[in-house]
C-alpha cells in the first residue's frame, strides 16, 4: 500500500494549515483560538497514536519462508 506522506511530514503540513488559518482567515475570537489550537493539537496526537507501521509484503513473507525452509 503505498502512502501519499509520512508521518513526519504530516505534523508540520498540519501545523502549516493551522497557522494559515489563523494568519489569513477572519478575526478571531478568543473561543475561536481555543478552537483553532486545540484542532492544531489534537489532529496531529491522533496521528501519532492511530499511525500504523506499515504491513508486511508479500515479498517480505516469502524471503521469511525461504529463509526458515533453507535452515
Amino acid at each position: 500500500m503505498s502512502m501519499l506522506f509520512s508521518r513526519k511530514a504530516f505534523i508540520p503540513a498540519c501545523l502549516v494549515v493551522v497557522g494559515l488559518f489563523a494568519l489569513f482567515g477572519s478575526p478571531m475570537t478568543f473561543a475561536t483560538g481555543v478552537l483553532l489550537l486545540i484542532g492544531a493539537v489534537v489532529a496531529p496526537a491522533i496521528v501519532l497514536a492511530l499511525w500504523k507501521k506499515p504491513s508486511r509484503t508479500v515479498a517480505d513473507v516469502l524471503h521469511e519462508a525461504e529463509a526458515s525452509r533453507s535452515e
